[in-house]
């Protein structure tokens, strides 16, 4: 009995650190995007600040299409004809919000990123020369090319996306509570299991994306040693052994990354079931109350 506790306590205790181990993981996520961004958040606060502006405008677009639709049935052309104006004024607003909204964007991110990358390299000009030896060459290479390239990606889309998405999923749900809170309910009781789905799904792929980062930087330090070492290669006869390392090298890439793009696959199928089910029971439930006459079309 006393055995079993004790095993139960160790897993316990380990299951606690782990999930220690990953809220300080996200933490310190966290702060390294805020240290890479704070010189430039300027830039940052004004494009969300324009976000959350896209997300007033864009609703303003529901309700002046709602309108539209609204005076063409009833034959109000005037009225119709008023709208359309100001559907297209709004349609102008919007698109000159958002191409200021990337330019800052794009101008942080590209700030960032050469930053980032600035100190990445004074921080290999600084380092002790026998640390520098027991790392791959081609970790160094694959981090400064691959691995910042998928930050500046993120500082560049994710990020924003995710701030102006929240945004506008809070607002819409507002938008249609105001129109129909019975509507609005049903059309977002999906949410919270999609989301969840999209979590798992995630976790899933994370590990793959360290072993393929792993993998990368293996098969570059490869490819450089023996383009530093064809003279030797060439002349003890080895290209057919360094073929065959540089082939291996490449299968382990290519299986590593089959597997993270066979979970990968589930990403969109997942997204598309968290926007398409809410969508056909927004439409499904919208149009019975539409027959009922408790709502317009």
């Amino acid at each position: 009995m006393d055995l079993g506790r004790d095993k139960e306590r160790k897993a316990d205790s380990g299951e606690s650190k782990m999930n220690n181990s990953k809220k300080q993981s996200l933490f310190r996520a966290v702060r390294t995007v805020w240290e890479m961004i704070r010189p430039y958040k300027k830039l940052y606060f004004l494009s969300s600040g324009i976000s959350v502006m896209l997300v007033f405008v864009t609703l303003l677009q529901a309700r002046l299409t709602q309108a539209l639709i609204d005076h063409i049935s009833a034959g109000k052309i005037s009225r119709f004809a008023a709208t359309v104006i100001g559907f297209f004024l709004i349609v102008g607003v919007a698109s000159l919000l958002d191409y200021f909204r990337q330019v800052m964007v794009s101008k942080m991110a590209a700030g960032a990123v050469r930053d980032l990358k600035c100190s990445i390299s004074e921080a290999l000009l600084r380092a002790d020369y026998a640390e520098l030896t027991k790392e791959r060459s081609g970790d160094a290479m694959s981090t400064v090319n691959h691995d910042i390239g998928i930050v500046g990606n993120f500082l560049k889309k994710d990020m924003t996306s995710l701030f102006s998405q929240f945004s506008m999923a809070v607002g819409t749900f507002i938008y249609m509570l105001w129109v129909k809170p019975e509507l609005a309910l049903i059309s977002f009781i999906y949410m919270p299991f999609g989301v969840w789905l999209l979590f798992c799904a995630n976790r899933k792929i994370e590990p793959f994306y360290a072993a393929m980062s792993d993998e990368e930087g293996k098969s570059l330090s490869v490819v450089e040693q023996v383009l530093t070492q064809i003279p030797v290669i060439k002349s003890f006869l080895m290209e057919k052994r360094t073929q065959e390392k540089i082939y291996e090298s490449y299968r382990q890439v290519c299986c590593v990354q089959t597997k993270a793009v066979s979970w990968g696959m589930l990403i969109p199928f997942l997204a598309t079931a968290a926007l398409q089910i809410p969508r056909i029971t927004y439409l499904g439930v919208g149009g019975y109350f539409v027959i009922q006459g408790s709502l317009s079309v």
